[in-house]
């Protein structure tokens, strides 16, 4: 074992705290610090624009996958989209609350899809 682990993040074992941080907790938390925070003092200074492409690098880049180059270019570039999208909802609506939603909506994606095709 080197020094990196197979998984640095312990994630809780019982489902319901899995889906509870992975569709409440932090979408609710990241949306508040990247769009409510992040991209709103960005926009003060740069375009609107901008501020969403700034803070979508920096959304794509705390989310990193580790292994493969193109693994980890695949899910930074999904990352930074869905990002996008995010900061686009909220440039739009100044409205954590539905750039959380749609954030929450897209987390869910995942599990249904484990769900239906294990």
């Amino acid at each position: 074992m080197g020094l990196i682990q197979e998984n640095p993040v312990a994630l809780p074992q019982n489902p319901l705290e899995y889906i509870f941080l992975l569709i409440v907790f932090g979408p609710i938390l990241e949306e508040f610090i990247y769009r409510g925070i992040i991209q709103e003092r960005l926009s003060w200074y740069f375009s609107e624009r901008a501020a969403i492409l700034f803070t979508s690098f920096l959304f794509a880049l705390i989310h990193w996958t580790p292994g493969d180059i193109t693994v980890f270019v695949g899910a930074s570039v999904f990352r930074f989209i869905r990002s996008c999208f995010y900061g686009v909802i909220y440039a739009k609506t100044r409205n954590i609350v539905h750039s959380s939603v749609a954030h929450s909506a897209v987390n869910l994606y995942g599990p249904i899809l484990t769900i239906l095709f294990p």
